[in-house]
């Protein structure tokens, strides 16, 4: 998304651009729906993919990128006929894959504060972990009890055998990157709109990918004209480039 120091896009990069390009052609061959599609899916609404999930109950979808958390909506009786499991996602030249977590904050004026540190802790407990990793809304907050002997075979769901994937995966996940100099809901809406035009042939990956880092860029420069202290930073790590 960015050059480490967050100062600059890389959305344009050969790499971006290159993976861009693949996607493009996965769209092009069929293989992954183009952005009208993917629209169409999610109009049909429902928590945790449910819009996709339909598609394995229709037996109209043979394979979707999802995640454990699916499995809250895939253990319903609905789909009980199904037999399904779940591998890695396929990746080029680099080993890892896009992670993120759920966080809970103590409020600093809350009159509660002990009582909240004490419910922090709960989270951190063995209970509460067993109970996120039984429940398969993604994994439990504390690897100790995702590498734990149980966590690869939950009694209660014999047919899950896949769940090695699940530890793999979050051993090769990093979090998304982001910049203090931008607001990352904007980026993703800025880049998502080059990619419906990539999907939808309107646009080459590398036009898209280059106009997307044009915009984000654009867009730095302009938060940094509004607030003198960022414009501060921003010139003291351009400086140390």
């Amino acid at each position: 998304m960015y050059t480490p120091d967050g100062t600059r896009c890389t959305l344009d990069s050969p790499e971006a651009i290159a993976a861009v390009e693949f996607m493009q052609t996965l769209v092009k061959e069929g293989i992954v729906p183009d952005a009208a599609a993917e629209k169409s899916m999610a109009a049909a609404g429902g928590y945790g993919g449910a819009s996709v999930i339909t598609l394995f109950s229709g037996k109209r979808g043979a394979t979707a990128l999802g995640g454990r958390w699916w499995l809250c909506n895939m253990r319903k009786p609905e789909y009980s006929q199904l037999q399904f499991g779940a591998a890695e996602a396929p990746y080029g030249t680099v080993h890892t894959f896009a992670g993120y977590g759920k966080a809970t904050l103590i409020n600093k004026n809350s009159p509660r504060r002990y009582e909240a540190l004490a419910f922090l802790a709960y989270l951190h407990g063995e209970q509460y972990n067993h109970l996120i990793n039984h429940q398969a809304d993604g994994v439990g907050p504390v690897m100790k009890y995702v590498d734990a002997p149980e966590f690869l075979h939950d009694p209660a769901y014999p047919n899950e055998d896949y769940n090695q994937v699940w530890r793999n995966l979050q051993k090769a996940a990093v979090p998304e990157q982001v910049s203090p100099f931008m607001n990352g809901a904007v980026l993703q809406r800025l880049m998502i709109a080059q990619l419906d035009l990539i999907k939808s042939g309107d646009r080459s990956a590398a036009e898209g990918m280059r106009e997307a880092a044009r915009q984000v860029n654009a867009r730095i420069q302009e938060n940094l004209r509004s607030n003198p202290a960022l414009r501060q930073q921003y010139d003291k790590l351009v400086k140390a480039q």
